[in-house]
Parts: structure tokens; C-alpha cells; sequence
């Protein structure tokens, strides 16, 4: 790692800190494999490449993070040999305002094999102390035929289909509403034994709690 400037925070709005200074933290082809021993053996094997960016701006009162990189050459401990040569690439971004309002701008991860995409799942969400409020919300698809032919399920054998999700949720002074939708569509195949051509499911969930 390393930090161009002293970095001060400020917290407090009479409080003065570094306005500029950057933290960059990166990690090069990190080998995951000697990591089993402490982690697991289920850690899987692969090669780490982060980077991590943080930026001080307004004399301290705003903080600015980011993160790129990924798992390369990834294979999971009793996958089959056709879960072999899997990336996963991190993005990532936010900030910290006065230590009060913290917001997820973007964070997207997405899994692949070769130049073929598996799933991808994306994220945003913010914290506000002063309101007492908050809300986030999570989106994703994955192709279930070609996630199949890297992770085969028993009985399953699909010629189309594709899955999704969109998750909210929110809160605000003891308030908390959140929703779940989840889609299976244009399945076309066989699925324990039953023949399915462009079948679609949908589960929809909602609720509150104070």
C-alpha cells in the first residue's frame, strides 16, 4: 500500500483534515492455495488481483473508496472438470460524508468463464444517521444453461432458461419495508423428467416490520 499524503479525518463541522490525500492499497496475483490451510479446505484455487482506492476531498469531510479486480483461474475443491478456468471481476465504489451519510454507488460482480458470462449481481445503497433512514437494492441473472454445463445438476437438462432477482429494501425511523422478486424464464428442456418449453415461475415476496 501506499498514501501520497498524510491522510487526517475530519469529524465534526468545524474540523479540519488533508484535502487530496490518496490511500492506494493493491494485491498482484495473489496465489489462494497455500490459503487453505488457514481458511479450509473449501477456499477455493485461484489467483486474487485487487486494488483499492481511497481519496480525501473537502479538508477530510468527504471520503471517496473504490475497488477493481477479481478471482482468476478458479476451481472449487469436488466441482467437475468443467468448473475449471472461472473469473470473477469486482467493481466497486462509494463514499463517506462527515461520517454520516454513507453510500454504495456501485458494486458489481460478475462470474465467467472464458468469454462466456455465467451471472452477473449488482448492488447499491446508503446509510443516513441524520435521517434515521436507509435503503439498498440488489439485482442479478445468471444464464442457467451455461451455469449448468459448469455446475451440472441432477436431473436437470436444459436448452434455455435464464434466472433473475431484484431485492429492495429500506427503513426509515424504525420503519422497515423490503421486497423480493425472483424469475425463472424461457425454460425449455428437461427438468426431473418433466419437458418444459419457454416455462416461466415467479416468486414475489413483500413485507414490513416496525
Amino acid at each position: 500500500g501506499s498514501l501520497n499524503l498524510p491522510m487526517r479525518f475530519a469529524w465534526g463541522a468545524g474540523a479540519t483534515g488533508t484535502n487530496g490525500a490518496a490511500y492506494l492499497l493493491a494485491i498482484r496475483a495473489l496465489d489462494l492455495a497455500p490459503w487453505r490451510s488457514i481458511a479450509g479446505t473449501q477456499l477455493p484455487a485461484g489467483r486474487a488481483d485487487l486494488e483499492l482506492r481511497i481519496t480525501s476531498e473537502r479538508d477530510g469531510h468527504l471520503l471517496r473508496g473504490g475497488i477493481t479486480g477479481g478471482l482468476s483461474e478458479l476451481s472449487f475443491p469436488g466441482a467437475p472438470g468443467s468448473a475449471v478456468g472461472l473469473r470473477l471481476d469486482l467493481k466497486g465504489a462509494g463514499k463517506l460524508d462527515d461520517f454520516q451519510v454513507a453510500t454504495v454507488e456501485q458494486f458489481v460482480l460478475q462470474l465467467q468463464q472464458g468469454a462466456q458470462r455465467l451471472a452477473q449481481a449488482s448492488a447499491l445503497a446508503q446509510v443516513n444517521l441524520p435521517r434515521q433512514e436507509f435503503s439498498g437494492q440488489v439485482t442479478g441473472d445468471a444464464s442457467l444453461v451455461a451455469s449448468m454445463k459448469v455446475f451440472p445438476v441432477a436431473g436437470a437438462d436444459l436448452t434455455g432458461g435464464k434466472a433473475t432477482l431484484s431485492a429492495q429494501v429500506s427503513g426509515k425511523s424504525g420503519e422497515t419495508n423490503a421486497s423480493l422478486v425472483v424469475t425463472l424464464g424461457e425454460l425449455s428442456g428437461v427438468l426431473q423428467g418433466v419437458a418444459l418449453k419457454d416455462y416461466e415461475a415467479r416468486l414475489d415476496l413483500a413485507g414490513s416490520a416496525n
